[in-house]
């Protein structure tokens, strides 16, 4: 007999990596233990479309989180580097495949799913849904008294470690963690930037043009930290309250910071090569080599106005 587990409630496994989840205004910002920060949200008006609809159910204690209306659980959102499927095109066709043989389980090694009892296989990039079909050569009599049934699922990398205790019936398994990627809307960054009142990446954030499919995904830029997605939600991170030298003054500025030994026009000159580092347009911009050198000769300045 051959069986084949489909989704098998799949549970979506989301993570989630900004200091405090974020929630539009007057929304609600956790369901149960997981954090529901925008672009989703559990009712009208509380996220950005409906693809990013996520319904918390407080029958259960604590509250659970579903994908939109489905019964596929979510037990953390990755907000950062956004995993969930939400919108998207119907993705590539291809057709994979894997061969596990195994005629006693005195040769199943445990932890080791690389043909013997148990095989896997990647999905490629692109991929929107699948249909998973097992076949046994001779259904299974020959190995009926310890494996009778063949299981397929997805899973995550790294979230399912094989045992010979599985080939009888998954120990009762009957969910398995996977990950799914989001992107807002279907337009790469410059397309969507041209509409800034749908535009999704909001101030002191980058767009990054999804690599999974169409769409974008934003993140906080470098010295900032939040919900990219909220206006203002991206705050400055004060460095100096993380790290500050020894003998030195620590000046923060936004997006970044710099150091002085007491004497204002240091502190205007390491301003002046930060600000240049942040300017728009390429051809305005120092290049790497250029700040490098400007950068050396303030801290040769520094250390020998410290007598070092």
């Amino acid at each position: 007999m051959s069986m084949s587990l489909p989704l098998i409630f799949l549970q979506l496994l989301l993570a989630i990596v900004v200091a405090a989840s974020q929630a539009l205004p007057g929304c609600e910002n956790l369901c149960g233990n997981i954090s529901v920060p925008y672009p989703f949200g559990t009712r009208p008006g509380c996220f950005k479309s409906d693809y990013f609809l996520v319904t918390c159910n407080s029958s259960f204690n604590p509250p659970k989180l579903y994908l939109t209306r489905s019964l596929i659980e979510v037990t953390d959102i990755f907000l950062s580097f956004g995993y969930a499927v939400i919108k998207g095109s119907q993705g590539r066709k291809y057709t994979t495949g894997c061969l596990s043989l195994c005629d006693s389980i005195d040769n199943v090694i445990n932890g080791s799913c690389s043909g013997i009892g148990c095989c896997q296989t990647i999905i490629p990039k692109e991929v929107r849904s699948y249909n998973i079909r097992v076949n046994s050569y001779d259904n299974h009599s020959s190995v009926w008294d310890f494996n009778p049934c063949s299981y397929s699922f997805v899973a995550e990398d790294n979230t399912y470690t094989f045992s010979s205790l599985d080939l009888a019936d998954l120990q009762g398994r009957t969910s398995v963690p996977v990950v799914l990627d989001w992107a807002v809307g279907n337009e790469t960054c410059a397309a969507a930037r041209k509409n800034q009142t749908s535009f999704a990446c909001k101030q002191n954030s980058k767009c990054y043009n999804f690599d999974n499919g169409p769409g974008y995904r934003c993140n906080c830029s470098d010295g900032y930290e939040g919900n990219p997605y909220l206006s203002n939600g991206c705050q400055d991170i004060d460095e100096c309250k993380i790290s500050s030298p020894c003998n030195m003054t620590c000046h923060n500025l936004p997006g970044t910071y710099v150091i002085k030994d007491g004497k204002a026009e240091k502190l205007k000159e390491f301003a002046i090569v930060a600000k240049g580092c942040l300017e728009v347009k390429g051809d305005e911009r120092p290049t790497m080599k250029e700040v490098a050198m400007e950068l050396q000769g303030l801290r040769t300045v520094v250390k020998a106005s410290m007598g070092e």
